[in-house]
């Protein structure tokens, strides 16, 4: 899911059109249907009691006040009956690693918190929910860009 939204985000959002699906800097940190990409990106770890009190995942609900208005059957009215929809939300803190070439590894870090920042991830990011940031910059030596050489 982190590459997918790296390479969605990179795709959708930077200017340079080498980051466009199909664009070489893409096809290299991603890959493309002939090749594997650059770069692999790691599951994300949930860091134990980072949760808000403590826990990794707490009860939620979204109430759909106007069902019948958003099956398109009809307009919202006063006498709609609301449905609360229970669910559960992660919280916390996670341990992101993306293994590769430390350039292209800056880059995708770089990619990947604006994604998380701007879209987010996971269900119901229309809202709000899956927007994270980075708590710290991403643990690299390297600052240069990457190189397409």
């Amino acid at each position: 899911a982190l590459k997918g939204l790296a390479a969605s985000y990179a795709d959708k959002h930077l200017e340079d059109d080498g980051w466009r699906k199909g664009g070489e800097a893409h096809g290299i940190m991603f890959g493309n249907p002939q090749s594997a990409g650059y770069l692999t990106f790691f599951d994300a770890m949930y860091i134990p009691g980072s949760g808000f009190q403590s826990r990794s995942l707490w009860p939620d609900v979204i109430t759909v006040h106007h069902p019948d208005y958003y099956q398109k059957e009809g307009p919202p009215a006063d006498w709609d009956s609301p449905i609360p929809v229970p669910f559960l939300s992660a919280t916390g803190s996670y341990l992101i690693v993306i293994g590769g070439d430390i350039a292209w590894a800056n880059k995708a870090f770089q990619i990947l918190s604006l994604a998380l920042l701007e879209e987010g991830i996971g269900a119901k990011t229309s809202s709000g929910y899956g927007r994270m940031r980075f708590d710290m910059t991403p643990d690299v030596t390297s600052g240069s860009e990457p190189s397409l050489n």
